[in-house]
């Protein structure tokens, strides 16, 4: 009988937690969608992509020149930290971070913001 007090309790978090994670995740009604970026990280290849943004324009060897050329202030310091710079460079331009995927040595991140 002690069990039972606890469900009711216990199943009324689980629906206000499903319910909070399905309001974050709704696309915003106001600005009309989503723009989707991905950002792909080889050992032998950086490369940042987003809509109407070519490989070409922002792709390199070093996750530093990649952060450097989406406005990331120099002086960072080595390639070491320079991928959670990029991360928080992107965050503060709105992109949020939706998945991760891993492929062989290599790792796709995928992000949304709203459109503008």
């Amino acid at each position: 009988m002690k069990r039972s007090r606890f469900v009711l309790p216990a199943a009324m978090v689980i629906i206000a937690a499903a319910l909070l994670l399905g309001q974050r995740s709704a696309p915003p009604a106001s600005a009309g969608g989503w723009e989707y970026a991905s950002y792909l990280h080889m050992p032998e290849m950086k490369v940042w992509q987003e809509s109407g943004r070519s490989f070409e324009e922002f792709g390199s060897r070093s996750s530093y020149k990649v952060y450097l050329q989406l406005g990331g202030p120099p002086g960072v310091g080595s390639d070491e930290y320079a991928l959670v710079h990029l991360f928080n460079t992107v965050g503060a331009q709105g992109w949020e971070l939706t998945e991760i995927v891993h492929i062989g040595d290599s790792l796709m991140y995928y992000f949304k913001r709203p459109r503008k």
